[in-house]
Parts: C-alpha cells; sequence; structure tokens
C-alpha cells in the first residue's frame, strides 16, 4: 500500500500528523477560492477550487461533473447502461479495463482487510431491501442461504484475456463501499493535471478528497459526522478522509435500528451504531477501509491498519484519538 504522504491538522481536534517524508507544496493558481455543487451517485458533490478566476472555476467544476458522471456509467447499479451492470447481465465478459484495474484493486483490499471488506454482499442488501427501498428484516434461513452463495473468491479474473466471470445470480456485487471514493480520486487527479492544484471534493460529506490547501492554510476544513460535537472537524491536505456509520441508510424494525453496513459473515447489519472516520492516501482506499474497520470494531483496527500503512482511524463514540497501526 501506498504511504500516507500529508499533513493533517486538527481543528477543533487537537492532533496533528507530520509526514514521514516531505512534500513540496504545489501553487495554487490564485488566491480566491470557489465553490460549486451538484447531484451525482446517489449524494450530493461540493467541489471547493482555488483558480485565479470564476471562469476558470467554473470551466474545471464542468470537468469534475463530467468525470463524476463518467464513474457513474462505469460504476452505477442503478444505470442499465452502466458497464457494471452489463458484467451483472452477461456474467461473463471481457470487460472495460479501467473497471477490470478498479476490481482488482478491490481485491487487493478485500486480501488485506481479511474479507471484511466483501463488496458480493448484494443479493443481501437486495433481501434488506437497502436498493429498493422496500425495507425487510430477512428470515435466518434467507441470510444464511444467501451468506453461502456471497464471497468475493468466486469471481474469476482473466487478466490475460481481461475477462470477469461473475456466478450465476442472485449473487451480486455491491459498489457502495468505494464508488464514490474511486470517483473523488480521478476528479481530483484530472484537476491537478489541469493545473487547479488546491481544491477539496467533498462526495456526500462521508468521503473527501483534498489536493493542496488553499493559499496560507494548514488545509481544508471538513466536518466528522457524528462527532462529539457539531463543530468536529479536521483540516485535510494531500489526503483522503472517509466515514462509515449506519445512519445514512437505515430503517427501524422489530425494535431497533437495521444499518446497511452488512457484515458479511453474517450477511447481518454491522456494529452497534456509532461512525468510523479512516484518513488514507487515497479516497478508493479510505472509503472501502472505513467499511471494513466499522465491521471489524475498535480492537481489531490496529491489526487491520498495520496493512495500510499511514492510515489512520477514530470511532466514536470510542477512542479519544485517532488510531494507528502498531509500530513494527
Amino acid at each position: 500500500m501506498k504511504r500516507l504522504l500529508g499533513t493533517l491538522v486538527a481543528w477543533s481536534v487537537a492532533w496533528t500528523v507530520h509526514p514521514a517524508a516531505s512534500r513540496a507544496q504545489e501553487a495554487c493558481p490564485g488566491d480566491s477560492v470557489y465553490t460549486s455543487a451538484w447531484e451525482a451517485m446517489g449524494t450530493r458533490f461540493r467541489l471547493q477550487v482555488v483558480a485565479p478566476d470564476r471562469t476558470t472555476a467554473e470551466a474545471w467544476a464542468e470537468r469534475a461533473r463530467e468525470e463524476v458522471e463518467r464513474v457513474d456509467r462505469l460504476l452505477s447499479d442503478y444505470r442499465s447502461d452502466s458497464e457494471w451492470e452489463r458484467l451483472h447481465r452477461e456474467r461473463s465478459v471481457v470487460t472495460d479495463p479501467e473497471l477490470f484495474g478498479v476490481l482488482r484493486h478491490v481485491d487487493a483490499i478485500v486480501a488485506a482487510t481479511g474479507g471484511l471488506f466483501d463488496p458480493s454482499v448484494g443479493a443481501l442488501m437486495d433481501a434488506w431491501g437497502f436498493r429498493s427501498g422496500r425495507f425487510a428484516v430477512p428470515s435466518d434461513s434467507t441470510l444464511a442461504r444467501l451468506t453461502a452463495i456471497s464471497g468475493w473468491n468466486r469471481i474469476r479474473f482473466d487478466a490475460e484475456e481481461r475477462r470477469l466471470t461473475l456466478p450465476s445470480p442472485p449473487y451480486r456485487l455491491d459498489p457502495g463501499g468505494f464508488g464514490k471514493g474511486y470517483a473523488a480520486d480521478r476528479v481530483i487527479g484530472i484537476l491537478v493535471m489541469l493545473g487547479a492544484n488546491c481544491a477539496l471534493l467533498d462526495a456526500g460529506a462521508s468521503t473527501y478528497r483534498a489536493s493542496a490547501p488553499p493559499p496560507g492554510r494548514a488545509g481544508w476544513p471538513a466536518r466528522l459526522p457524528g462527532s462529539s460535537s457539531d463543530g468536529d472537524g479536521i483540516l485535510l491536505a494531500h489526503v483522503a478522509l472517509s466515514t462509515s456509520g449506519a445512519s445514512g441508510r437505515s430503517f427501524v424494525a422489530d425494535g431497533r435500528t437495521w444499518g446497511h453496513l452488512l457484515d458479511p459473515r453474517s450477511g447481518r447489519p454491522a456494529g452497534t451504531g456509532g461512525v468510523v472516520h479512516v484518513l488514507a492516501d487515497t479516497a478508493f482506499d479510505a472509503d472501502a477501509l472505513s467499511t471494513a474497520l466499522y465491521v471489524a470494531g475498535e480492537s481489531s483496527a490496529p491489526s487491520i491498519l498495520a496493512r495500510f500503512p499511514g492510515a489512520r482511524a477514530r470511532f466514536v463514540p470510542g477512542s479519544s484519538g485517532w488510531i494507528a497501526a502498531p509500530d513494527p
């Protein structure tokens, strides 16, 4: 895994990480911050970017929107024209090189988290009604059956032919644990190539990706949802932040709240409430790792973080600070 490069300065949270290796600050192409927002991928994206003028900022924002739309056409499980849905219709396809690469990276994260991050829970998500909105608590026998036919290791990767093969229905993958993160990484990468070196992309206030901070600032302010006070937040520079918790999609039945983050081992909602924040080099990794740690629980976090050098996690409620991998 890549090292976490970047300086994180706490904002209402007294915590700072200094990078293991210095990183030159890219020059911001101006002094003013421009903000734009749009709806995509089932959430609200918000871009803040330092630009020399509004016309340039609007052009960069339009390019960012186009890239999010493009990623949605690749990974959406709601669009019939997406490459994702073509894979699920045909079950064995010589697929788009980008999708193949994305799923190979998912494969590495699944292995690094010991299967606690496992997007093969799509059939279970359907059984709980989290895709359709028709919520219901599945029977124990249904959960046992669908858990038995799930499992990331049942996918077949043929790198030579670039072929992906899925088991028969109802086996289904769910992109919810990494799609927004991947889109955020793509946007920031494109903006930097265009000269927009100083930007923050917020995908639904649960996934952030930052490049260099605005002039004279240590970082971009970001919220920490579910923290001890509404003012809790953090400053981000050259880093990604992702938050996982049950409150995003949940329903109440049988006297309890059922959240959408499923434990792939049981097919049941994971956790007992609260949220997990993760800082990592990329939003892709932070997105997936926050899901895995929510499933794993705080006591298991250090051993999982050891496989993601430089990543940090914070459990709320839970530890008073940020958890890192133990020193070797």
